[in-house]
């Protein structure tokens, strides 16, 4: 969620009508503080609507928004979480070089 106060108060642990706490529990609000490589996923089932929000906001380069084809959040996470780990594991240069893009799940439009 781009803004978690979209959860509604009773699932958040704090109280949502205090706008500054809920700017500091959003990562929408910070997309620009990104300064390094970053992905964020999430399934075309999950919350997908955030997700797209949150690609529109963003300008920084180092943010890579990767939407996982019928996946929901958890399905998403659970098969990328062990791909990347391999990725990571695999990646042994000076520079990061994680080739992501042709290793997650259905990856829709050529991404």
């Amino acid at each position: 969620m781009a803004d978690v106060s979209d959860y509604g108060p009773d699932h958040l642990p704090y109280r949502v009508a205090d706008n500054k706490e809920s700017t500091m529990r959003s990562p929408g609000s910070w997309l620009a503080a990104i300064s390094c490589l970053a992905f964020v996923m999430e399934g075309t089932t999950g919350n997908i609507e955030s997700f797209k929000q949150m690609e529109l906001r963003n300008h920084n380069s180092r943010i890579l928004f990767l939407p996982l084809e019928g996946e929901d959040h958890f399905s998403g996470l659970q098969k990328t979480s062990k791909i990347l780990a391999k990725l990571i594991l695999a990646d042994n240069g000076l520079n990061v070089n994680l080739p992501v893009k042709g290793h997650l799940p259905r990856m829709p439009y050529g991404r």
